[in-house]
């Protein structure tokens, strides 16, 4: 009986990974390319599987209280995020991420670390660098490998391969912890 048990766990353990990855995406393709943690992340309670398949996907997790952690995986057609391609994410004035103290849009690429670029930039948001804003008051972030041919804008280095974009929301406001805001999709451009 102690060796089917061991068993059990070490073939729980071996399936995890996988298992947890292919969750992520499933939920991402069928829900505008983002990835939103359950409200239980961070308070798991005896939610132990929940609790593995975060450890998975990114070690560890504050609650939605102090911060919500979206994470696109596609865009909106369920295409997987790939540095062979050109996006953009626009935050309409009234739209920007709503924290009280501050976000932030962090690129990892398909291992989950961040991408050695040109210009050492590796996340853009409230803080960081200063942002650039259109006339009517958004703020448009190009993702891309290619340094765009725009002067002032905002972007965010991509690999020539798979990537993520993890949007960190801290100290979030009511209309993110109840689900009224969501994150803009990100579009192919090219």
């Amino acid at each position: 009986m102690l060796a089917a048990l061991v068993r059990g766990v070490d073939e729980e353990a071996a399936a995890l990974p996988t298992s947890s990855k292919l969750a992520a995406l499933q939920q991402a393709t069928g829900d505008n390319g983002w990835v939103i943690p359950a409200r239980t992340i961070g308070d798991y309670g005896t939610d132990y599987a929940y609790r593995a398949q975060i450890a998975v996907l990114g070690l560890g997790a504050n609650t939605p209280a102090e911060a919500v952690y979206p994470t696109a995986l596609a865009d909106p057609s369920g295409q997987l995020l790939n540095g062979a391609h050109s996006y953009r994410i626009t935050f309409a004035r009234a739209q920007l991420p709503p924290a009280r103290a501050f976000w932030s849009l962090t690129l990892y690429d398909g291992n989950g670390f961040l991408v050695r670029n040109p210009v050492h930039r590796y996340a853009v948001g409230s803080t960081h660098p200063p942002l650039v804003r259109r006339a009517d008051g958004s703020v448009v972030i190009v993702i891309q490998h290619a340094r765009p041919s725009a002067g002032r804008i905002n972007w965010l280095p991509a690999p020539r391969g798979a990537f993520r974009l993890s949007l960190r929301l801290y100290w979030p406001t009511a209309a993110v912890l109840h689900g009224r805001w969501q994150p803009p999709p990100v579009l192919r451009a090219g």
